[in-house]
């Protein structure tokens, strides 16, 4: 159930407790996805991954997201390249914006692929209070510092994995 606890394991009953009595701190959802397919580009602007999007839908206003993505496998494919990323946030339908606290352009991550940096995962987390009961999508966006070369996101057989959790407060 996405709005109560279950508490048959812990009380052997059926009894569940509505998430308005669920202390402050408690997760009231959970939503994931993992992805197994290749992510690159050589664009130097910032290219949506909407095929990574994640979806959460809050049942209170004063809730609290937790986002978490790790895994996945950036590297580069021909050159030394720097590779950017973003995480952007669509509100209830709204444009996607960067979900960085700084805004802008800044980015979540800004990291050197060459030499011994091939092949890392990555770990990224936010917590977004989007005061609404309506969908959150949160997307990575991604590119190249100067385009002289491929970077990816993602690469297959590697898993990548993101995780929203709501947050009673």
């Amino acid at each position: 159930m996405s709005n109560a606890r279950n508490l048959a394991t812990l009380l052997g009953t059926s009894s569940t407790v509505p998430s308005a009595k669920m202390p402050t701190g408690s997760v009231i959802q959970t939503v994931s996805v993992s992805i197994y397919s290749d992510a690159y580009t050589s664009a130097t602007s910032a290219t949506a991954l909407s095929a990574f999007d994640l979806t959460i839908t809050p049942s209170a206003t004063s809730s609290k997201i937790f986002y978490n993505v790790t895994g996945g496998h950036q590297s580069y494919a021909s050159a030394s390249e720097h590779l950017k990323i973003w995480f952007y946030t669509s509100i209830n339908g709204g444009s996607f914006g960067n979900a960085n606290p700084a805004g802008g352009t800044n980015t979540w991550q800004y990291s050197h692929m060459g030499g011994d940096a091939w092949g890392h995962s990555m770990s990224h987390s936010i917590l977004l209070s989007p005061n609404t009961t309506g969908a959150v999508i949160v997307r990575p966006y991604y590119s190249t510092h100067d385009g002289s070369g491929a970077v990816f996101f993602s690469s297959n057989p590697n898993v990548w994995t993101a995780t929203a959790l709501e947050i009673k407060v």
